[in-house]
């Protein structure tokens, strides 16, 4: 089994919120699937044409989808979050915010994980090791240890992906119980 977390593209067209005073909500994970969030999409960075994506990049809160992506997503993500409605200003076509709301207590004891010695909150993960059957079966999920930090997805979620030939998210493979897998060391923001 792979899991993975969606990294920033280069290139790309993204979006981002155009209420600053939304971010922790965001960030947070708060939203209720009323919520409906209003962005724009930048197409073009410094002059240049940015390539149009069917999954822009807002943060690895929040993965963003177009209404293809949803139709192809919605389903295997379902039992994982809930999606919020997405407003891009200028556009008609509709975008949708996954919301995670499944949190395991999936960290095994051979995780590297560092932590502020004054408070003990945790600083980064060096090395991810997570429990095969508590991720068994799930698509999505972030970690109990780490609520704010990215969501994670199971390769059924890439396969899915790249099957429908969605653009936009790039992976990065973050546990493998494969062999020969190179954990990746994961960083909080602003740290």
């Amino acid at each position: 089994m792979t899991v993975v977390s969606v990294v920033d593209s280069v290139d790309e067209s993204f979006v981002y919120l155009t209420d600053d005073d939304l971010w922790p909500a965001v960030r947070w994970r708060i939203l209720g699937p009323d919520a409906v969030l209003e962005c724009e999409l930048v197409d073009r960075e410094r002059g240049v044409p940015l390539e149009y994506v069917n999954l822009p990049w807002l943060n690895e809160a929040m993965p963003i989808a177009d209404a293809r992506a949803y139709e192809v997503l919605e389903p295997l993500l379902r039992d994982c979050g809930h999606w919020v409605r997405i407003d891009v200003r200028g556009r008609t076509d509709q975008f949708h915010g996954f919301v995670s709301t499944r949190r395991l207590d999936a960290v095994d004891d051979r995780s590297e994980i560092s932590r502020l010695k004054a408070t003990g909150k945790l600083m980064n993960i060096r090395r991810l090791v997570l429990k095969d059957e508590m991720v068994a079966g799930v698509n999505a999920f972030t970690l109990s240890i780490w609520p704010w930090g990215p969501i994670y997805f199971s390769q059924d979620v890439v396969d899915a992906v790249k099957g429908a030939g969605l653009t936009g998210w790039t992976w990065s493979i973050v546990w493998s119980n494969e062999s020969g897998y190179e954990a990746v060391e994961q960083r909080l923001f602003g740290w």
